[in-house]
């Protein structure tokens, strides 16, 4: 494979490390600082010459601390992705678009275990973007604004994103009509975005959400009072908005900060700031599904086991059955709280009962709801993680949010949280979700020799489940229980 490849844009020459050919840092947008700050993305300008691609440009201004190690320094001039493929001729290799996680607030495609050397000696031309984060990239500030502010910025990146892929990505030997994205927790949630943005159609064909939260998207009347608590904490009124645009990043991380420590103080129950209904996203994804906006895409979906034991950590959840009570009591909850003791009731610990509501009514109903929508038209495979490393089981996190990331990439022996486990179970799994991810990244289906059972497609009848484990396994409707409890829940700030 020629190193020099010419984008629309101009050429960019990457490297070749271990039989792989990678380009680190390529722009796909303007670099959105000064006039462009808080504005959505623009396209790219040209440049002259040979763009030098060897290393990581940088991340993208974190908001939140203890998401992530830093791998590269920050800035807001971070609109950036990095390709991986095979040092060889072939031509229309299936694309894979990784979207990190990271709750829209911190993380970056530059971390080691999203390497995407795995994926091209594969055979797959493997993608992962940076994109904005917290107030820079989905607060929305065109409240107070709306000539000088746009809302979802975050997600407009993304969507360009995929744009240049779309226009560029034949010259480095990929297929542009077979592009898989797939994103884990704000990633996931992104990638149900995507699903349903006008904008996005036609930019992909296959979706994988890991982990996502198709309930977690704001309205503007929620996303208001957020932003309202947001500028108090800047010491920023509406009338002086304009302030933010030449504000150092240092006071929106602090009030960003204050926002993180008591939001669920002031408004229990209501997200931090994220993706919203607007323009680029104007309906919730059940919807857009049920009006056919999403036929011809397919779809994987899952979570995992102990989604919640991470974020009981953080105290942003509820965490005390009081606290769980007192969210359903302020929620639309359209069932007797008896009915939520009934459904717990053979869970002993108070803690694993909060850890399993959280788990089940911020991740698995979401995504049961989604599948159920999507199936009905299209090609659905549900799956659930349940497999603990034996850190995280000492830690008593067991199968957590986020542990599956290394697994799907076959980067675990890079992930601190796998060392401990033998190697034997570690490449069993590895071997089982990368090779259902990779074939269905090139064929549509994740199924071959990589599992000993077959992975039944979902409907919403039998809604079949795979389950990663020590000894993994399908399971028909395993939540069903827990789904007829949640499924009406709301918020009550939408």
């Amino acid at each position: 494979m020629d190193l020099i490849v010419e984008t629309k844009n101009g050429k960019v020459e990457g490297f070749t490390e271990n039989g792989v050919c990678k380009w680190y840092g390529i722009p796909y947008a303007k670099p959105p600082i000064n006039e462009l700050r808080f504005r959505r993305a623009v396209p790219c300008e040209s440049w002259e010459g040979i763009k030098s691609c060897k290393k990581f440009q940088c991340r993208c201004v974190q908001f939140m601390k203890g998401f992530t190690i830093l791998f590269t320094p920050e800035s807001e001039d971070c609109l950036y992705l990095n390709i991986w493929r095979k040092d060889s001729q072939e031509k229309k290799l299936p694309v894979f678009v990784w979207i990190h996680g990271g709750y829209l607030h911190a993380g970056e495609g530059s971390n080691p275990k999203f390497d995407g050397g795995n994926f091209a000696r594969e055979d797959i031309l493997y993608i992962d973007i940076n994109y904005r984060l917290g107030p820079l990239g989905c607060y929305d500030f065109s409240y107070y604004n709306k000539d000088r502010f746009d809302s979802n910025c975050c997600l407009s990146d993304q969507i360009m994103a995929l744009k240049w892929i779309n226009d560029n990505i034949e010259a480095f030997g990929g297929d542009s009509s077979n592009i898989t994205i797939c994103g884990e927790s704000s990633g996931g949630a992104s990638v149900c975005a995507l699903l349903c943005s006008p904008a996005a159609k036609g930019l992909f064909n296959k979706v994988i959400c890991q982990s996502g939260l198709p309930d977690g998207f704001h309205t503007k009347r929620s996303l208001k009072y957020v932003m309202d608590l947001y500028l108090k904490y800047l010491g920023i009124t509406p009338e002086n908005i304009d302030e933010l645009t030449t504000l150092d990043v240092n006071r929106l991380k602090q009030g960003v900060s204050l926002l993180y420590k008591n939001l669920s103080k002031v408004y229990p129950g209501c997200y931090m700031p994220g993706i919203l209904y607007d323009d680029l996203f104007p309906e919730d994804c059940y919807k857009s599904i049920k009006n056919g906006n999403t036929n011809g895409i397919k779809l994987i979906i899952g979570t995992c086991l102990n989604e919640g034991s991470f974020f009981y950590l953080t105290g942003y959840y509820p965490h005390s059955w009081k606290k769980v009570k007192e969210y359903c009591d302020l929620c639309k909850f359209d069932k007797d709280f008896n009915e939520v003791n009934k459904v717990y009731h053979v869970v002993k610990s108070e803690k694993q009962k909060v850890i399993d509501v959280n788990t089940d009514l911020h991740f698995l109903v979401g995504s049961i709801k989604l599948a159920d929508c999507q199936c009905e038209n299209n090609d659905v495979w549900m799956y659930q993680f349940n497999y603990a490393p034996r850190l995280l089981k000492l830690l008593g996190l067991n199968a957590t949010h986020g542990i599956d990331v290394s697994i799907c990439n076959k980067n675990a022996p890079r992930d601190y949280l796998w060392y401990m486990t033998p190697s034997k179970q570690k490449d069993k799994l590895m071997n089982e979700m990368f090779g259902c991810w990779v074939n269905f990244t090139k064929y549509g289906d994740p199924n071959g020799n990589h599992l000993k059972i077959k992975w039944e497609k979902y409907d919403s009848i039998h809604r079949k489940t795979y389950f990663f484990d020590e000894k993994s396994s399908l399971a028909e409707n395993p939540a069903k229980e827990k789904f007829e409890l949640w499924k009406n829940m709301q918020s009550c700030y939408k």
